[in-house]
């Protein structure tokens, strides 16, 4: 009996050393995902504070999502499967998330400052 909770301890210990999976080639890396997250909160902002009806809001944050997308030289397509991606793997999400905050705070001190 002892054996066997011996080896259970033994596999998890080794499960849980593995390094961490590698990104996958098709998913941005998430020093891109938060620049991109970034800009997307401030152009909310943006868009949020025109008072706009919720149609031209929608139309006009499109605008800006096309153009952050095009800074970060990527599409649409690209940006969902790695949000889809970071969402099922949540410690990663909630660190990408936690440096999306942190540099939002950080513009918004600044910006009081100036």
């Amino acid at each position: 009996m002892v054996k066997k909770y011996v080896s259970v301890l033994i596999a998890f210990l080794l499960w849980s050393c593995q390094s961490k999976q590698e990104l996958p080639s098709s998913i941005l890396p998430q020093n891109t995902m938060t620049a991109i997250m970034i800009d997307i909160h401030i152009a909310e902002g943006k868009t949020t504070l025109r008072g706009l009806p919720p149609d031209s809001a929608k139309l006009l944050f499109r605008v800006y999502e096309d153009s952050i997308f095009k800074k970060h030289k990527v599409n649409r397509v690209k940006f969902d499967k790695s949000y889809k991606y970071y969402s099922t793997h949540m410690d990663v999400l909630d660190k990408l998330y936690s440096s999306v905050v942190d540099s939002l705070s950080l513009r918004e001190a600044r910006d009081k400052i100036d």
